[in-house]
């Protein structure tokens, strides 16, 4: 009974590992190609005794405007790119991050100089052409909350 018990937690547990793994990449070929964002939404909180009060709630459109976007790449690096009005591109830096998709859904960047420091960049939803990234951070009495959408270029 004990085997038994035993190898059917590690079929369970093998059996998450490749969830994880097609997850990733699914998402991963969706995310190949040249973004732009196109938009972004972000509130800030401070704490007010047990809740949080509403700081600050921007929105902004870069509907033919200069912005930010980034190039992933099939072998898992990204670069970060400034997109000019005409569509046209320069990397913002010769940095090259590392990029992969969790079993969660989100987005995890590693810096260049970093040797094992993921950063979680927020949960990822793809769409045909239009990438969202959604994320939010706590320190201490202070929240952001942050969402940003990409147009594939």
């Amino acid at each position: 009974m004990t085997i038994m018990v035993v190898a059917f937690v590690g079929l369970i547990a093998v059996a998450c590992s490749k969830d994880d793994d097609k997850n990733y990449d699914g998402v991963k070929k969706e995310l190949i190609g040249k973004w732009r964002r196109v938009y972004k939404h972000k509130i800030t909180y401070t704490k007010d005794g047990s809740s949080w009060k509403e700081e600050s709630n921007t929105t902004k459109e870069y509907k033919d405007g200069e912005s930010h976007g980034f190039i992933f790449k099939s072998d898992g690096t990204a670069l970060s790119i400034y997109v000019q009005p005409n569509g046209e591109y320069v990397t913002e830096t010769d940095d090259v991050f590392k990029f992969k998709v969790d079993g969660k859904g989100h987005l995890l960047m590693l810096e260049p100089d970093d040797i094992d420091e993921w950063e979680d960049w927020g949960a990822i939803v793809i769409d045909g052409s239009t990438f969202e990234l959604t994320y939010e951070e706590i320190d201490g009495n202070y929240k952001e909350w942050e969402q940003l959408r990409y147009q594939k270029l």
